[in-house]
């Protein structure tokens, strides 16, 4: 029996591709709302940065420590003419100067550690147009979320008053400094593929019900699913070197980097309904079997 929208079969094809395309539009949801509040669920994050134990005292190097002053051992020469115990006495005097300025310049070294962990949170987790900071017990604080939004690690750790050039010895500044413009680039691209999407199942409920406008459909289902699977392959290639790099120039001194799981899993889902949908609405459009 025919439907006004075509055959039964044909309208549950379509039905399967338009479920399809929604399933875009809540996976990219979950994209853009993950680090955009304190209020957004947690997991959703492409990356976490945890400095809980960041800086390690035993890697740091602080080059403004007070300097020990050069003692030099009692004159032998001068101390001939003086009993034993002047010259004990003097080696014990020169001991207690160096073990004071040691004292001095660990103290001058901890001072610096308590202030730099005090104006840093201890996770950092980034959207894709924000990201999110807390530490143990406190609420967590989110940036305003922005499209021309880029994490720079290097940015965050410069914003303590203590100068990292003298707790950290020299690090690869561009690894952990994040990608500007390729950040900026993902985040057009997700935005206009969600657009695209949100075209493609007004016109995919067209095509559903009215049985019209299949070849404009199929030509809104490619960009959809190009725009998506481009920005997705981009902010996995992004984060994951970006990752690396804080492993490879911030790990001996603390600091953790990771993956967001739950994030990527909606990314990747999002690219997998995307060219599911395209499949079956670009058979629908010029196979006439369908």
């Amino acid at each position: 029996m025919k439907l006004p929208g075509g055959s039964r079969l044909d309208q549950m094809i379509s039905a399967i591709a338009l479920s399809l395309s929604v399933a875009v539009l809540v996976c990219l949801s979950f994209v853009f709302v993950g680090c955009s509040s304190p209020s957004a669920p947690k997991g959703l994050y492409f990356m976490k940065v945890d400095l809980t134990d960041f800086p390690r005292f035993d890697h740091l190097v602080i080059r403004d420590a007070p300097i020990i002053p050069n003692i030099h051992p009692p004159d032998i020469n001068e101390a001939a003419g003086g009993s034993f115990a002047d010259v004990v006495s003097s080696v014990n005097a020169g001991a207690g100067e160096v073990s004071a300025a040691t004292s001095a310049a660990q103290g001058a070294i901890h001072a610096q550690l308590t202030e730099l962990k005090s104006h840093l949170f201890q996770y950092y987790y980034v959207g894709l147009w924000g990201y999110c900071k807390s530490r143990d017990g406190s609420k967590v604080v989110c940036s305003e979320p922005r499209a021309s939004f880029s994490f720079d690690l290097s940015a965050v750790l410069d914003s303590t008053p203590v100068e990292m050039d003298k707790v950290l010895p020299k690090v690869d500044q561009i690894a952990i400094s994040g990608y500007r413009q390729l950040s900026h680039g993902i985040i057009g691209l997700y935005i206009s593929g969600f657009i695209t999407t949100i075209l493609v199942v007004i016109l995919g409920a067209r095509r559903t019900f009215l049985a019209r406008g299949s070849k404009l459909l199929a030509l809104f289902c490619i960009a959809s699913a190009l725009l998506i699977s481009v920005a997705t392959v981009g902010v996995t290639v992004m984060y994951g070197l970006f990752t690396a790099g804080i492993k490879t120039s911030l790990h001996p001194f603390g600091v953790r980097a990771g993956l967001g799981g739950q994030m990527f899993t909606a990314i990747w889902l999002a690219v997998s309904f995307s060219v599911g949908a395209f499949i079956i609405w670009l058979l629908q459009a010029f196979c006439c079997c369908i």
